[in-house]
């Protein structure tokens, strides 16, 4: 074993290195908010009553990580850490899809959030998870289009 300070203990595993990399990604991209990104693209769209903005920065993240779950094996903390940016998005965009009036919506991201709930995991196999990760991205995925589109249209 190395002593301290000699920095063989204090390097990290790739896994570990990937996580907190992943991490602050996600971070960065939840403290930009609203407003435009580099790119160009509007971040914040409008709903169907227009009244209340919605930000599409947590369906990004949560797809980000989605996918980066999928592929390698990562740490317990990586996936504690995903579950909990999957199912604060999937609550966010249920109450938005409710404030908008839009039951199917409602539904579809209530059931994402509950599915991927840190609080009270469901445990199934890693292949099933990874299945479930693809579907979940998918389904942010098409959600982001869909207020994307709302937002070209409304303004």
């Amino acid at each position: 074993m190395a002593a301290r300070g000699t920095g063989q203990d204090a390097r990290l595993s790739y896994t570990e290195s990937a996580f907190w990399i992943t991490f602050r990604f996600v971070i960065r991209l939840l403290r930009m908010g609203l407003g435009r990104s580099s790119w160009g693209i509007r971040m914040s769209t409008s709903g169907l009553t227009g009244r209340r903005k919605t930000s599409v920065w947590p369906a990004i993240a949560s797809i980000v990580l989605l996918i980066v779950a999928v592929f390698g094996r990562w740490s317990y903390s990586f996936y504690v850490f995903m579950r909990f940016v999957a199912c604060g998005s999937g609550a966010y965009f249920a109450v938005g899809a409710h404030r908008d009036k839009s039951q199917f919506w409602t539904w579809v991201m209530g059931a994402l959030a509950v599915l991927f709930n840190p609080i009270v995991p469901v445990h199934m196999s890693r292949h099933d998870w990874q299945r479930l990760d693809v579907v979940g991205a998918f389904v942010f995925a098409i959600y982001l289009f869909i207020l994307a589109h709302r937002a070209k249209n409304v303004l």
